[in-house]
């Protein structure tokens, strides 16, 4: 797996990142993760709306291989010392081309920076 750019995201991103490429195994999102470039991040104490941005030159997603109809894809759960009850993430998008990876704790708090973490497998 590599992610183009990967330099302005950071380790839990990243790891995200490549958790969909790993567990959808879908090559049109895989391209679409590993040429997505930072645009943005917003912390909300609670967690994080990282937004994507992805040239609109690459394929847009086929949703029948998702067996869902369109966004948000569900991503692994987050347990961490530094996010109170462990954490969600949501991949989303618009018109089939991913723009933002949603992360949301099930407590009050989701540290700025989290140092250690575990990915935790959502059933599909």
């Amino acid at each position: 797996m590599e992610i183009k750019n990967n330099n302005q995201f950071n380790i839990l991103e990243k790891t995200i990142l490549g958790w969909f490429i790993e567990n959808y195994k879908n090559p049109i999102l895989t391209a679409q993760i590993e040429n997505a470039r930072l645009k943005e991040r917003r912390w909300t104490k609670v967690g994080f709306y990282v937004d994507l941005e992805v040239s609109n030159d690459l394929k847009s997603i086929d949703w029948s291989s998702f067996k869902k109809e369109g966004f948000p894809i569900n991503g692994p759960d987050i347990e961490s010392e530094d996010i109170e009850f462990g954490a969600c993430s949501l991949l989303w998008g618009k018109n089939g081309y991913i723009n933002c990876i949603e992360l949301a704790a099930f407590g009050s708090f989701f540290k700025e920076h989290v140092k250690n973490f575990k990915l935790i497998s959502q059933r599909k």
